[in-house]
């Protein structure tokens, strides 16, 4: 039951974890042995980190500021397989640009300054799209492939949890007091997604198993033109099917996008119609777990609470009537 954990225990939020000053910048500088710090700022994005654009006399590096604590059994286990993991992918000649981790002068990946901890790696180049065109899209299928092709020989993966953890949370969302617009919007739909969710953990899904990405989302990608050139952000990965992983990427386009996402995934990697037929089922599972998340969490962003959890609602509902269309969801 350690997922549940992951982004509830997060670090309470301070008011100034996208802020960076002068002597923060020159210490990490310092401890990395970047050179002369030239400028830094705040890059926007990402629902738990904070990362931060500093250009030296020896180039231009990322620094993320951790928003969460390592005393998290969790996120202390998913550090130490992103860090090999990305490793393992760049002695592998991965044909996609990804994070090289940078170790301090005491040779680790992770730093403290004051309360925060900090870890850098140099800037990949490239830029982020907020909507993928039609061969965008089928440049992200044929990564996602070539990614679980290119895993297969990794040893380290963790055991994913199943979902029936959600369940603990939904308990919680119902002691709820209604004295928020939040709260009560929550309240409002926890026996829905409860029973979505119960449906999805009685249905067997976790076939086909790969270690995934399981946040390869726009945010998490650098294009040139419509190239796709970088991957970021590894720190979600776990051991699912194939699909479920393709479903962090497709979640929310439109079938079509689906149809042809999965064509072009198929010309560089094997993938079943039975995985294919589960693609609905792992949709609906992502909103009962948004859910939750932005009812309980989401420390960094809490004005965005009620809007997530509002169209968590209309989505589900969505996908419900889809989802039982489907022989496999009657």
């Amino acid at each position: 039951m350690e997922a549940q954990e992951s982004l509830i225990m997060a670090k309470p939020k301070r008011g100034h974890e996208d802020k960076m000053t002068r002597k923060e910048a020159e210490r990490v500088a310092e401890l990395y042995d970047l050179g002369e710090v030239k400028s830094w700022k705040y890059v926007s994005g990402g629902l738990i980190n904070y990362n931060f654009h500093i250009k030296t006399d020896k180039g231009d590096f990322i620094v993320r500021r951790l928003g969460y604590s390592l005393s998290n059994p969790y996120w202390k286990r998913q550090k130490r397989l992103e860090y090999s993991l990305v490793s393992y992918l760049h002695k592998k000649d991965f044909p996609y640009m990804i994070p090289d981790f940078m170790k301090n002068n005491r040779g680790k990946y992770i730093s403290s300054i004051g309360k925060d901890i900090f870890e850098v790696y140099p800037r990949i180049p490239g830029e982020k799209v907020k909507k993928l065109n039609d061969n965008q899209l089928k440049e992200v299928a044929k990564a996602s492939a070539i990614f679980h092709r290119s895993v297969k020989g990794y040893s380290r993966w963790p055991k994913e949890d199943d979902s029936e953890w959600i369940l603990t949370y939904y308990k919680k969302i119902r002691k709820l007091k209604p004295d928020s617009k939040v709260n009560r919007i929550a309240r409002e739909n926890v026996d829905f997604f409860e029973s979505i969710l119960k449906r999805i953990i009685s249905m067997d899904l976790n076939d086909d198993l790969v270690i995934g990405h399981k946040d390869m989302h726009t945010n998490n990608l650098l294009f040139d033109g419509d190239k796709l050139v970088g991957i970021l952000d590894f720190e979600n990965l776990g051991t699912v099917s194939r699909i479920h992983d393709i479903s962090y990427i497709l979640d929310g386009m439109k079938p079509e996008k689906w149809d042809m996402f999965i064509k072009a995934y198929r010309k560089y990697g094997p993938l079943s119609k039975v995985e294919e037929r589960k693609l609905l089922s792992f949709f609906l599972l992502e909103r009962c777990n948004i859910f939750w998340w932005a009812t309980l969490s989401m420390e960094k962003t809490p004005e965005l609470k009620y809007k997530f959890i509002r169209h968590s609602v209309n989505y589900a509902k969505k996908l419900l009537k889809m989802a039982k269309k489907e022989k496999s969801w009657k």
